[in-house]
């Protein structure tokens, strides 16, 4: 009898916990992908500036990712750099990315943006915004 109340409590417990925890992992996902892209058009602007060279970050809302075809991969030298953003870690949509009409972001030789505009990421219920101003080309998370 003790061991029935006590699974009981568990499962209860287990089916009330469980939404919770997928929401949790929802918000870390959007956030760590958001952070990703920060991180990476910071990066872009960098390479502008150092290399006195256009840089162009292209985000595709199709397969939910984002390309600098001026610049090489890290991880895997010779090869373009791409982040796929609906794998692991990540597991996020690309909602829209709004750089003054099209879903691509110039970086002059200075470090400035041809435009201004935002990329709007999405896991589960959680959406996250990545804005970059025109005057100086920063990447923000609101």
């Amino acid at each position: 009898m003790e061991v029935t109340v006590c699974v009981l409590t568990i499962g209860i417990l287990a089916a009330v916990a469980a939404p919770k925890f997928v929401d949790s992992v929802d918000r870390h996902r959007v956030a760590a992908a958001a952070a990703r892209i920060k991180t990476d058009l910071s990066w872009a602007r960098q390479q502008a500036m150092s290399g006195s060279a256009t840089i162009t970050v292209q985000f595709n809302l199709n397969t939910s990712s984002f390309s600098i075809p001026e610049l090489k991969d890290p991880n895997h030298p010779g090869q373009p750099y791409v982040v796929d953003l609906t794998m692991h870690p990540y597991d996020t949509n690309v909602v829209s990315a709004d750089f003054g009409g099209d879903s691509q972001l110039l970086y002059s030789r200075f470090g400035r943006p041809d435009s201004e505009g935002s990329v709007v990421l999405q896991s589960g219920n959680y959406r996250q915004s990545v804005s970059v101003d025109a005057d100086y080309g920063a990447a923000s998370i609101p």
